[in-house]
């Protein structure tokens, strides 16, 4: 035991202390309304269904990811935080499968070839998010960066109280 107390003080001292300043938060992106953010997401689709559909998830997204939405300037839902239970990722698993029931049903033999390039790649995208539902990262996820307890520490940044 005092042998690992003497390598970790000597590790302890060896370290340098860190003397770099300390990174500050970015600037918050322009004011921006929800319409404009929701038009960016949607731009250049010809297709009213698959804008439709686009706009949808868009919404969806910023509603159950409402720290995010503020970041990118939507403060509709600056007054809630993401909803972390098992519950809600249920939920959210469930739109993502309707999402993808409702993309597979636009034929794309209709669409324009940007439309059809934008539905094949939202619909590999929503198949990669219900393929990975089997193993329910929310409830093992450990990562250092993004897991339940350091969830909201972002929250000054992106957040701040006047």
């Amino acid at each position: 035991m005092s042998r690992a107390l003497v390598l970790l003080s000597l590790a302890f001292v060896a370290c340098p202390k860190n003397t770099s300043p300390v990174a500050t938060a970015p600037e918050p992106p322009a004011e921006v309304t929800p319409p404009q953010l929701n038009d960016d997401a949607v731009a250049g689709i010809e297709s009213d269904e698959l804008r439709q559909l686009l706009h949808d998830h868009w919404e969806h997204t910023m509603s159950v990811s409402p720290t995010w939405a503020t970041s990118l300037g939507d403060h509709r839902f600056d007054d809630q935080l993401g909803d972390l239970t098992i519950a809600a990722a249920e939920r959210d698993q469930a739109a993502t499968e309707a999402f993808l029931e409702r993309a597979r049903a636009i034929g794309p033999q209709s669409l324009s070839e940007s439309d059809r390039t934008t539905l094949a790649l939202f619909i590999e995208d929503l198949q990669y998010s219900v393929a990975s539902e089997v193993c329910h990262f929310e409830q093992w996820s450990i990562s250092p960066r993004s897991n339940a307890a350091v969830f909201y520490n972002d929250l000054p940044d992106i957040h701040p109280v006047d």
